[in-house]
């Protein structure tokens, strides 16, 4: 079974087509009873062609982008912030043991 949030931007997409490629008029009862052609689980055309529009026109609409979902929300480190990270710890144990050697010197 397809996802209802898939199924809701697959019926947009494809009212969107009938309107602009096939030049259908549609009003608004007929939008709500117009169903995206689930009849199997293979790709067609229309389904390629729909994705290459809904691909095509992201730029133009960047909430439909659905980022909530992406990762979990969860801030991604960059391969140079977790180096700078380790060098921090590293400097850091380097800096300590300079400091203990020195103090240990000092007092005897």
């Amino acid at each position: 079974m397809v996802d209802k949030k898939v199924q809701t931007k697959l019926r947009g997409a494809y009212i969107e087509y009938l309107k602009e490629v096939e030049n259908k008029e549609i009003t608004q009862d007929m939008e709500e009873k117009i169903k995206y052609p689930f009849n199997s689980f293979a790709i067609e055309k229309l389904d390629i062609i729909l994705s290459t529009r809904y691909l095509l026109k992201l730029p133009e609409r960047p909430e439909g982008l659905d980022t909530r979902d992406h990762l979990g929300n969860k801030r991604v480190r960059s391969v140079g912030e977790l180096m700078q990270v380790e060098f921090e710890r590293a400097f850091l144990k380097l800096f300590n043991i300079f400091l203990k050697s020195c103090c240990c010197s000092i007092y005897q």
